[in-house]
């Protein structure tokens, strides 16, 4: 879609067209009479666009002289390409009645106060990706279905589930214990004698088994 520029350059002077540079923006630079100096950035840039970018000077001065000419070839573009979109950059918001009317008739047209309009947004900053935390009482929760347990406790409760599924396989002594308490909960990070110590004792506390010596017993199914 193509889009039409007009600026009002008495009331909004332009100091560079870097905007323009899409090959879609065809850009008019309305210029007072009494006007003498343009930016030199302006002027090379309207040159090297040149047919797409024009300045067009008045001929005369007075009151809304400038307005009036750039109402003129608004109304004329639009007639010509009513498909078009066309801004006005001026803070004049004498502008916005006529804007109005040609926006009631299905003119897509605004006005901006200064050519930032047309510069793309700036990039949003990328953030790095928060690393959830859950508390302690979730942790269980929070773990991957059918990851063994960490706290003690847990773990004695693990492992006497799994006592419990297979009574006829139960380990019959102490070392057969550990070996078991071992191949369920250390595969990746294995446990220590304090951790086994620990289970063991907590399965007693639990009522789960019982320890004499070297020897493991379980109480009798009521």
């Amino acid at each position: 879609m193509k889009t039409y520029v007009l600026v009002d350059s008495e009331n909004t002077p332009l100091q560079h067209a870097d905007f323009a540079r899409d090959e879609s923006i065809e850009l008019l630079i309305f210029i007072g009479k009494t006007q003498t100096k343009l930016p030199s950035d302006l002027v090379f840039a309207v040159q090297d666009m040149s047919p797409r970018a024009r300045f067009i000077r008045m001929s005369g001065s007075g009151k809304n002289a400038l307005d009036f000419h750039l109402a003129f070839y608004l109304g004329r573009l639009s007639t010509q390409d009513p498909s078009a979109r066309f801004f006005i950059v001026s803070k004049d918001t004498g502008f916005d009645p006529l804007v109005d009317h040609l926006a009631a008739r299905g003119t897509s047209v605004r006005r901006v106060p200064d050519a930032s309009a047309f510069q793309p947004p700036p990039p949003k900053p990328v953030r790095p990706p928060v690393a959830k935390s859950f508390p302690a009482s979730s942790a269980k929760a929070a773990a991957p279905s059918g990851a063994p347990p960490t706290e003690t406790g847990e773990r004695a409760d693990y492992v006497s589930k799994r006592l419990k599924a297979s009574p006829k396989s139960r380990p019959a002594r102490l070392k057969t214990l550990q070996s078991t308490i071992q191949a369920l909960l250390g595969q990746e990070h294995p446990l220590s004698e304090d951790d086994l110590r620990g289970i063991v004792a907590a399965l007693q506390t639990r009522g789960v088994l019982s320890v004499s010596a070297t020897k493991i017993s379980y109480p009798q199914p009521a």
